[in-house]
């Protein structure tokens, strides 16, 4: 790569890890928001509008997306393994063959510089992420540890822990959850579940948590929930994709690098994933390029009902110097009816009040009206598409964002803020909050729902 293109796509790759940070989505509304599924990492929940709190419906579930129909979701869940025997029995046969073949490859160490050496020598080359190697040392502590150095695995400490994740289908009644055999597995974490609006095909994206600021690039993939066929589509794509209305074709982000920190330079893609029958097609045709942007692993997809395409980016023309690069991130709306055209969403005028929001992280309501924004302290606003105008809904700074905020309906937003409580009304605690749009067009106070959970649903995300 050229010298002087480096010294640009490292300022412009700064400015984007800067500006973006990876936030979870814990709270889905089912499309006609009667039900919301709650996930703590340490299990599945499910509430009403009212607050109402099941009890736990599935174990260590980090993630759900509801299908259109209301009933079924798609749940990331995992299962943590502590033997070698756990993970041979759970694992594919391409993982299991994997983590042996690097085992065995690390039985030659004499000490523990030597294990350290070679296990970061694997992790450059990309060939073991540092999730994986909880793995290979369940494997030659429980296999093959005869001759291996104490030293080595006395640094490993008492227990080893390996996560594994799944996809699975599940079904929900408004009384009984139901959950599915798994459809993929993997160490790698699922970030963004996309479901066709047929309901035939699951599209998500896979990456290590500790990778983002490493250079490894996430996965995108489609699983068929009738056939169990999941494809991988491509292996340099952002975060979070996007179905087109009829449920066909994906939208997504691709570096053009051959991983992801390499160049902050990528290309908006469109690519047929079903027939119009939304099963699955068996030859998929190549993608196809429609715009090239500043892109990064949170670059954010959105598909709007007449066929615009909404995404986050950084406007710069280039060449450019350091002074010029914008501080903001901008949200972008490409038109494939006028000529492919791409405008700015937000108005230049307005953007500075952007500043300290993540823009990637944006969620747009039911109606396709509204968009909100969080920032990394839990700031929530509130962008009116039409008008170009914010709204803050929630000024104050409370603390790492735990969740981005989610529609209910059109004219209703849920997301967390503090509430005061105790018997002197001076302590504060995080709650879930719903906030509507009254008639008269303004936003009515917040209602916490979360207030009489349990200590057990309230834990890693409220408090």
């Amino acid at each position: 790569m050229n010298k002087k293109f480096i010294v640009i796509s490292t300022i412009i790759a700064g400015v984007c890890l800067f500006l973006v940070g990876c936030h979870p989505k814990t709270i889905t509304w089912s499309p006609d928001g009667q039900w919301a599924a709650f996930c703590n990492d340490y299990g599945l929940y499910f509430t009403d509008g009212q607050g109402e709190i099941s009890s736990r419906m599935a174990e260590k579930a980090y993630r759900a997306e509801w299908f259109s129909d209301g009933k079924r979701l798609a749940i990331e869940q995992f299962v943590t393994l502590t033997s070698w025997q756990q993970v041979q029995n759970t694992v594919s046969e391409d993982y299991r063959d994997k983590f042996i073949q690097c085992a065995e490859g690390l039985l030659a160490v004499k000490n523990k510089r030597d294990w350290d050496e070679k296990t970061n020598m694997l992790e450059h080359m990309n060939f073991l992420d540092e999730d994986e190697l909880d793995a290979v040392q369940l494997y030659i502590r429980d296999m093959a540890s005869g001759g291996f150095p104490k030293d080595v695995i006395a640094s490993w400490g008492d227990s080893i822990e390996f996560d594994y994740h799944f996809l699975r289908i599940g079904t929900w009644d408004g009384a009984t959850f139901t959950m599915g055999e798994p459809l993929w597995g993997s160490p790698e974490r699922i970030w963004d579940m996309r479901i066709s609006a047929k309901g035939h095909v699951v599209a998500f994206t896979s990456a290590f948590p500790g990778d983002f600021d490493e250079g490894t690039s996430s996965s995108l993939w489609a699983a068929d929930v009738e056939t169990k066929e999941v494809v991988l589509l491509d292996k340099n794509s952002s975060l979070y994709p996007d179905w087109d209305a009829a449920g066909t074709r994906l939208f997504y982000v691709r570096s053009i690098g051959k991983e992801s920190s390499d160049n902050p330079l990528g290309t908006l893609l469109s690519r047929q994933i079903c027939g119009q029958d939304g099963n699955l097609l068996s030859d998929l045709p190549e993608p196809q390029s429609l715009a090239g942007l500043v892109a990064g692993e949170f670059t954010k997809v959105r598909c709007l009902p007449d066929g615009r395409i909404v995404f986050s980016s950084m406007e710069v023309t280039l060449p450019v110097i350091g002074k010029d690069i914008p501080e903001q991130k901008q949200l972008f709306v490409l038109d494939l009816q006028r000529q492919s055209t791409i405008t700015r969403l937000i108005p230049r005028s307005e953007q500075s009040k952007t500043e300290g929001y993540s823009l990637d992280h944006f969620e747009i309501s039911p109606d396709q009206k509204q968009i909100s924004i969080p920032d990394d302290e839990g700031r929530v606003m509130v962008l009116t598409i039409a008008t170009g105008e914010f709204v803050v809904l929630q000024a104050q700074k409370v603390g790492d964002i735990r969740t981005v905020p989610v529609w209910r309906y059109p004219d209703e937003l849920c997301y967390i803020d503090e509430l005061k409580g105790g018997l002197l009304g001076d302590k504060t605690r995080k709650e879930i909050m719903l906030r509507k749009v009254t008639p008269d067009g303004e936003w009515s106070d917040p209602r916490a729902i979360s207030k009489d959970w349990s200590k057990e649903v309230r834990q890693v995300v409220l408090d």
